[in-house]
């Protein structure tokens, strides 16, 4: 069912996420979680820059409890293996994604075994572009398990703030 809310979003999302078993959803900022908690095999994208933080956009607080209610935060590999699951056939998922922010553990950073896995999973890897595309619903078996987030890895390739996600190959 697809549906334009406008005037009575909130209220609306918040007697969904109520009643459900796992919450997926892409808010550009967070600022309080008095509708929508997130806590364990939730999923939630979000404007988490210093930036955004800094300027009260999105709450660092907010985050912080969503994380220690075990809300999936910095695994850059699984959000995107869950949104291409969330497709349907006709579904489109296209992301920002710089493989370069992704290290393999230990060993450092291997960005290429990174692409060549997503495309080998049936997901574009545009290396130039750094954008990941997936075209219809597709369940990702990625040879990787998520580890842990580093928030100070300082700039990336457009000089804003980035999290490296570390990963250690499946055996």
């Amino acid at each position: 069912m697809n549906e334009l809310i406008s005037t009575e979003l909130w209220p609306r999302l918040k007697a969904l996420a109520k009643h459900a078993k796992r919450k997926h959803a892409a808010i550009a900022y967070v600022t309080d979680d008095t509708k929508i908690r997130f806590g364990k095999n939730d999923d939630l994208v979000t404007d988490a820059s210093d930036e955004a933080i800094k300027s009260g956009q999105t709450s660092a607080e907010v985050l912080r409890a969503a994380f220690e209610r075990k809300a999936e935060i910095g695994d850059k590999l699984g959000l995107i293996a869950r949104a291409c699951s969330w497709l349907n056939h006709e579904g489109l998922f296209v992301a920002n994604l710089d493989c370069g922010n992704l290290r393999l553990n230990p060993g450092g950073t291997t960005s290429r075994a990174f692409a060549k896995e997503l495309r080998q999973a049936g997901v574009d890897y545009l290396t130039n572009k750094r954008l990941v595309r997936c075209e219809g619903h597709r369940r990702l078996s990625l040879p990787f398990d998520y580890v842990v987030a580093d928030d100070d890895a300082g700039p990336n390739y457009t000089k804003q703030p980035v999290v490296n996600s570390y990963y250690v190959r499946r055996l």
